[in-house]
């Protein structure tokens, strides 16, 4: 009886020699060697099964957290061992004799490929993956009694619907970019997940707006997904001297009432108002102009045709030759049946924006500015020099210098251009602002 070879093996010393002889009377013999075990990894017990006839359960794929050991020894082949009581895999329900299929989708053959991988995912910061087991076989009464309901698979729909309310959550989240001075600490603590779980009082952070919860999304264009990478990266802008930086933050939707959430860039923005222009294009020689798919000229090549006619961005192909045209590749294939039939100059027609009359203020650029920006660079909070220069919130950035500026990275690039420009950049440069209608106009600068 099994009792008998337990209490046979708990008075023994080990290593001792074991000698097994296979069941129903088969010529086979094999002899093995026992192993000293630490208490906490032995081998679980095994269940009693029932008789009847044995069913292979198909393949389970378990989500890991590779944050934390999975508790289970594996031999060469990658069948489970033992299992560490209240481990990673026994709250997963893996058990003795499952075997290891494969890992973040990659089938697996030994347990060194296996420790490869996870060397690998580790270094790389990954904090899950996805590993596939084959369960042992059970009868198949004990297959119909656990059917949907064995642990694995209860594990495994409930670790599928954390995803799906993550992502659902994510979707519901805005995206907020706060300039962030680094001359000053930023007052956050983070956990591994880059989610603020405390923000200092009276902190830079805290005088941004930004609260518990809030998730790093990246800095100065850089995204991260550890914490530690955020730290470096802060450290190494430092060493190069800089004092400013976008950082890009995930943060809850608004609160009610909707009163109090930011305008949206529509309420904002008037209705542009547009000048229509007819030019002659010379078709023998190339526009130098690069379009949108809806024909609006997103840049003009210098020294080009389109250049010399004094086409600006913004301005939109409407038709060629009296056709309308909706995107470029019926420019390409009008301009094509154009030349084919002899043609050498076209007319065209084009809608470009009314000018329109911006509120100009001389940034200080030794200092940071000072705004948090909502979406297309409207103005959502100030401080320092931007509370100084009598900005305000609502106000929509629009241009930098003689440039146009469309995002607050694109904002930031081109301000550390200016910075850095062979040492000769200016003290300050001018920022347009485009004021909505009825919006306060900007205060006075008071003097020191």
């Amino acid at each position: 009886k099994i009792e008998q070879v337990r209490d046979m093996l708990l008075k023994a010393d080990v290593p001792l020699s074991v000698h097994f002889e296979q069941a129903r009377g088969l010529p086979n013999a094999v002899t093995g060697v026992l192993h000293p075990v630490p208490d906490e990894e032995m081998p679980m017990p095994p269940e009693e099964i029932d008789d009847g006839p044995m069913v292979v359960p198909p393949p389970v794929d378990l989500d890991i957290d590779l944050s934390q050991p999975l508790g289970l020894t594996f031999d060469q082949r990658l069948v489970v061992q033992t299992v560490q009581k209240n481990s990673q895999a026994s709250r997963l329900g893996i058990g003795p004799g499952w075997q290891v299929l494969g890992l973040a989708g990659d089938e697996l053959s030994s347990r060194k490929e296996l420790e490869q991988k996870l060397e690998v995912f580790k270094a790389e910061g990954s904090l899950g993956q996805s590993m596939m087991f084959q369960p042992t076989a059970v009868t198949a009464a004990r297959a119909k009694e656990l059917g949907a309901a064995s642990a694995a698979a209860l594990m495994r729909e409930r670790a599928l619907t954390l995803e799906r309310e993550e992502e659902e959550v994510r979707k519901n989240m805005r995206e907020v970019t706060l300039e962030v001075d680094l001359t000053q600490p930023l007052g956050i603590l983070f956990n591994k997940f880059l989610e603020a779980d405390q923000v200092n009082g009276g902190s830079q952070s805290a005088r941004l707006g930004v609260q518990p919860g809030w998730r790093a999304v990246s800095l100065a264009g850089e995204k991260f997904k550890e914490t530690r990478e955020l730290v470096a990266k802060i450290q190494a802008l430092k060493e190069e001297g800089t004092t400013a930086v976008s950082a890009v933050f995930l943060a809850p939707p608004l609160a009610e009432p909707k009163e109090a959430e930011p305008p949206s860039v529509e309420e904002v923005k008037p209705k542009a108002m547009e000048v229509s222009m007819d030019l002659t294009l010379d078709l023998s020689q190339p526009l130098g102009i690069g379009f949108r798919d809806n024909l609006e000229a997103k840049e003009i090549k210098s020294g080009s045709q389109g250049s010399s006619l004094g086409i600006e961005p913004g301005w939109r192909l409407v038709t060629l030759n009296g056709e309308a045209l909706s995107n470029s590749k019926e420019l390409v294939a009008k301009i094509k049946g154009l030349k084919s039939g002899g043609a050498t100059s076209a007319s065209s027609s084009w809608k470009r924006p009314a000018p329109e009359e911006l509120q100009e203020v001389s940034m200080d650029l030794s200092e940071a500015l000072g705004v948090t920006w909502a979406e297309q660079l409207v103005v959502q909070a100030v401080l320092g020099q931007a509370e100084r220069l009598g900005i305000q919130a609502q106000w929509q950035l629009r241009r930098l210098g003689s440039e146009e500026v469309l995002a607050p990275e694109d904002f930031e690039s081109k301000l550390k251009v200016l910075k850095e420009s062979n040492g000769q950049a200016p003290k300050e440069v001018k920022l347009g602002f485009l004021v909505p209608p009825g919006g306060p106009q900007k205060r006075p600068r008071t003097e020191p």
